[in-house]
This record gives C-alpha cells, sequence and structure tokens, in this order.
C-alpha cells in the first residue's frame, strides 16, 4: 500500500508539475506586454464624424497691420492639400465690423476699414472716439487700407480644397472687441448686416445676390452648415456689463432674420465651458465663476428657441500662466490626462444634460481647442481630445487655429517665416496630429478594450482658476479605432511621460490581419517644437499584433484585414 500511494503521489506530481510549468510559460508570454488591446472588428457602432478634424481661422480684421497672406503661394497650398481639413470655422467677431455688400468685389473697389467703421454712425465720444482717433491715424486702418482677405477670397480658397471641407461662420452681433482695448464698446448692429451676408453667400445663383457672387468668382452658393452669432460674450457681460437681455435680443433678432432667408443653416451661440467641479475652484475665483454660470443660464434660457447648437471653448491646462515658459513634467503629466479628468468628472453628460434639459434637439460643438502651446506636448493634447471628441458626439470641432493669419500666435498648426520678403511656411507639431486623424480614421467606429498600465498626477497649484487635487489611476493609453472596407485604423496616444508600453492587438471578429502600416508621431521633449513623423511596416500573426507605444507620442495604425 506504501508503495502504490507514492506511485499515486508521483503521478500527482508529475501532473502538478506539466500544469505549472504551462501556467509559467503562459505567464512568462504574458509578461512580455505592458498592455493589451482587444479591437473587434465586425463590432460596428457609428459612423466616424469627420466634422471634428477641423481648424478654425482668424480672418478679415483681426490683426489687420499684419502682412497679407499669400493665398497664391505654391508652399502653402501643398500643405493645405496634404493636410485635408475636413471642416473649417472662418472668424469674424474681433472688432465686430458688419457685412456690407460693398466690401465684396475687387479689391481696389471695397471698403476699407475706416469706411466701415463711419457707416455704423457710432456716436463718437467715450472709447469710441479714441478708437475713431487711433483709426484715423493708423495706416493700417485708414481708406486706402480695405481688409487684406474678405469672404469671397477665404472661402473660394478653401473650397478649392479637395475632398471640400464643412464650413461654420462667426459672425458679429455687436460692434465690440472680446479681446483689445476697445472691448467696452457696445454698439449693437443691424441684423440685415447678417441677413445680407447669408443671402450673398447661399442665395441661388438667378437672385440679385447670386449674380453678384457669380461676378466675384462664385457661380453656386457657398455650402455653409453653421452660423455662430457673436463670439465670448461673457466677457463684455462681466467685465463690460454688456446686458444680458442685450445679448438676447440680438441673438434672437439676427435668428429670426437668417432663418427666413434659410432655415437649412443651423444657427449657434458660444458659451463658458463650465464643466469641471466647482470644488476644485480657487476661492478668490468662485464669486467670479457664479457670475459666469449666471450668464450661461440666463442666456441660454432666453434664447433657445432661436438656436440649434451651442459651441464651448476648450483649452489645455484650462487656463495656462506664462505661455512662453517651458512647462515641467508635472504640469505637463496634468495637461495630456485632461480628456480622462473629462471622463471621470463627466463632462460629455455635463454638456448634454445643460442643452437637452430644455427640452430641445440643440446640438454641441467645440469650435476652439488647443494644447497650452505649439510644441509636441500640444499636439498629443490634441490628439487626445479628438478621441474624447469622437466617442461623445460632439457637432463639430475645429482646432485654434490654422495659423496663417497669426504666425506669432502661441498656438496654430502652421507656423509663417519672412525671409528676403518671401513667407515660407512650416508644419507645428499639431498639424502632424490632425493629419493623422484626416488620413487613418475613417468608416465607422468599432468597439475596442484596452488594458495599459496607469500613472498618477501631482496636484497642481499654478493654474489660475483651479486648485487641483492629486489623481490616481490614470490609464496611459487612450485610443480609438474604426473600420472601412478591408482595412481597421486605430489611433492610440500614449500620455505617460516616462513610460514606453509594450502593446500585444488581438483583432476579434472573424478576419484575420494581414499586414500594417505604422504612424508615429513623437519627440525627446513635451516643449519641444520639433518632432520626429516616422513610418513602419508590420506584419500580423493571424490575429496579433506586438507593438512598443513610445512615451509622449501619438501612433496610428493602418491594418489590413484578409477573409478566412
Amino acid at each position: 500500500m506504501y508503495f502504490k500511494l507514492s506511485l499515486h503521489n508521483f503521478f500527482k506530481f508529475v501532473l502538478y508539475a506539466v500544469i505549472f510549468a504551462v501556467s509559467s510559460s503562459n505567464a512568462a508570454a504574458t509578461s512580455k506586454y505592458n498592455a493589451t488591446i482587444v479591437i473587434d472588428s465586425n463590432d460596428l457602432k457609428k459612423k466616424v464624424n469627420r466634422n471634428l478634424f477641423g481648424i478654425s481661422l482668424a480672418k478679415l480684421h483681426r490683426q489687420q497691420w499684419r502682412p497679407p497672406v499669400d493665398l497664391t503661394s505654391r508652399d502653402l497650398q501643398l500643405l493645405l492639400k496634404e493636410l485635408s481639413p475636413t471642416f473649417i470655422t472662418l472668424d469674424n467677431t474681433q472688432l465686430g465690423l458688419p457685412f456690407y455688400i460693398d466690401s465684396v468685389g475687387n479689391k481696389s473697389t471695397r471698403l476699407s476699414t475706416q469706411e466701415s467703421f463711419e457707416r455704423m454712425n457710432i456716436p463718437r465720444k467715450g472709447v469710441a472716439k479714441q478708437l475713431f482717433a487711433k483709426i484715423e491715424n493708423d495706416k493700417y486702418y485708414n481708406r486706402g487700407q480695405p481688409p487684406h482677405k474678405n469672404y469671397d477670397d477665404l472661402l473660394q480658397y478653401f473650397q478649392s480644397l479637395e475632398p471640400t471641407p464643412g464650413f461654420a461662420l462667426r459672425i458679429p452681433v455687436f460692434f465690440t472687441d472680446v479681446q483689445g482695448i476697445f472691448r467696452a464698446l457696445k454698439h449693437k448692429l443691424d441684423p440685415e448686416s447678417g441677413v445680407a451676408l447669408v443671402r450673398y453667400l447661399t442665395d441661388s445663383v438667378d437672385s440679385e445676390y447670386g449674380k453678384l457672387r457669380a461676378k466675384n468668382g462664385r457661380k453656386a452658393p457657398y455650402d455653409i452648415q453653421y452660423i455662430v452669432l457673436g463670439n465670448e460674450l461673457w466677457a463684455n457681460n462681466m467685465w463690460e456689463d454688456l446686458a444680458i437681455k442685450d445679448i438676447a435680443g440680438q441673438i434672437k433678432r439676427f435668428s429670426d432674420g437668417i432663418r427666413a432667408v434659410n432655415p437649412n443653416i443651423k444657427l449657434g451661440i458660444n458659451l463658458l465651458d463650465d464643466s469641471y467641479p466647482h470644488k476644485f475652484l480657487k476661492p478668490n475665483v468662485e464669486t467670479q465663476h457664479k457670475k459666469l454660470m449666471n450668464y450661461n443660464q440666463t442666456l441660454f434660457s432666453r434664447i433657445k428657441h432661436s438656436i440649434d447648437f451651442v459651441t464651448f471653448h476648450v483649452y489645455g491646462g484650462l487656463a495656462t500662466e506664462d505661455l512662453n515658459k517651458p512647462l515641467n513634467t508635472t504640469q505637463w503629466q496634468y495637461i495630456l490626462s485632461q480628456s480622462f479628468f473629462k471622463a471621470r468628472y463627466n463632462v460629455p453628460r455635463k454638456h448634454a444634460s445643460f442643452v437637452h434639459g430644455s427640452d430641445s434637439k440643440i446640438a454641441i460643438a467645440i469650435d476652439e481647442y488647443s494644447g497650452p502651446t505649439s510644441t509636441l506636448g500640444g499636439a498629443i493634447y490634441n490628439a487626445d481630445y479628438i478621441i474624447h471628441m469622437l466617442e461623445n458626439d460632439y457637432e463639430y470641432a475645429t482646432g485654434w487655429s490654422l495659423g496663417i493669419m497669426e504666425p506669432d500666435n502661441h498656438f496654430g498648426i502652421i507656423g509663417v517665416e519672412k525671409k528676403s520678403g518671401k513667407e515660407n511656411y512650416y508644419r507645428k507639431p499639431g498639424f502632424f496630429a490632425l493629419k493623422l486623424f484626416t488620413q487613418h480614421m475613417k468608416g465607422s467606429l468599432v468597439n475596442y478594450e484596452v488594458d495599459s498600465p496607469k500613472y498618477n498626477t501631482s496636484k497642481i497649484t499654478w493654474e489660475r482658476y483651479f486648485d487641483w487635487p492629486a489623481e490616481n489611476d490614470i490609464p496611459s493609453l487612450s485610443m480609438v479605432a474604426s473600420r472601412q472596407g478591408e482595412k481597421i485604423y486605430a489611433i492610440i496616444v500614449n500620455r505617460n511621460i516616462n513610460e514606453d508600453i509594450k502593446t500585444r492587438i488581438h483583432l476579434k471578429g472573424k478576419d484575420d490581419g494581414k499586414f500594417a502600416k505604422l504612424f508615429i508621431l513623437s519627440g525627446d521633449s513635451l516643449n519641444s517644437t520639433h518632432v520626429e513623423v516616422t513610418e513602419k511596416d508590420l506584419t500580423i500573426n493571424k490575429k496579433f499584433l506586438d507593438i512598443v507605444f513610445q512615451r509622449h507620442s501619438v501612433t496610428a495604425i493602418e491594418i489590413t484585414l484578409t477573409h478566412h
């Protein structure tokens, strides 16, 4: 019996040894990867909203003293063709000059900026008196200087791109300068200026306005999908006492007039984004925030039946103290975690509940967003935020800004240098981040799961409005995936500043992978304006693809499928 028991134990020992060996082998194989991604190529969810891959453009009277942008530049045309932006916001709200039909046509016959001012018949007293004195003595605003560009110049230029992008316009409802020294002006514009603009841009070719448009180079109506009435008017309400009832009244008058001539254009307003927890607000800004939130609620309640959508402006870091100063590691960790914070604190739900609580079908757009600077870190923030918007059903999105009309801007995706009297255009880091989406995010979104290492952030006290506490368990990888035909597209952001992430991607579904192409945006420093974009070809073992995602990087993957 002793012998039988020993033999029995021996076989048990062998069995356990085999099980242990197999388990150890599996554990060793698993331990090679820090993260796993599962993409279900057959589980389609919704169509990719490519209107989220857009840019904003300051235009007309903004910074009139700058040299005019040469739209005939071959280099600029090639850059825009390479980028292929899917949506463009044109902004004419700074200063707030209204549209006059005399502003179209040949540049030599257009109204100058000064003539436009004079036509409004603003009483020359107070701040207005200062403004007119500046205009009359400034060579950039005098009678010989019409704006560098008008609507025809820019719309014809950008509508010549292939594929043609969608368009939103921001038009003024007040003559006021949101960001400048003449912000105290509160002159109400004639709603007919908005009606005339819409008729000129969209009336049929056989109409009076259509014939004039054709004479000026565009026979077919411009395809304008959205108009935002005014811009950041909370600033005028907050600091210049522009009454909410006057803002609401102007929005209603413009909306009524525009809807009467073109009910197909969606009309919107810009509200202040206030979706983060108030418990993190610094004590000295709480009163200010309460006033701003009262602006949002009161204005929206008065005009919600006159609009179709609202927009918010979202900037990485919420508000940086000094854009000229490089950010440290703690600050970058906080900024690159912003999209996760939006998920953690239910920002999309708060946006939606604010406008949908009115029992209306009001959409939400983001017509300005950007990382804190035009650096690699800013580009990674942008990519991560686009993923956030794709997942949360925003109407359209345009990053701030294209950059060609504000070449010294801290933001922007195209830079401009002047050498020997010639404009030289170059790609900023954000250019490459947006290009990854315009080129490699198509078709319909598919289901995916990500399991990646997590990191923690330290508390932030440098931020202007918030004392942000330390945050834990932030996933290193964020991603989005889609399918079009026999291709799977995935864009993955590694927002971990310190770690490369070894990852196994599993293609779930009936199709195997054939081969993959990678497009990687990376660099040595998050503060750097110099980045690398590398391409790689990888083979796929039927349903498995192994990749190392570099620290602080963005990777687009294009997988070609093969059927069994």
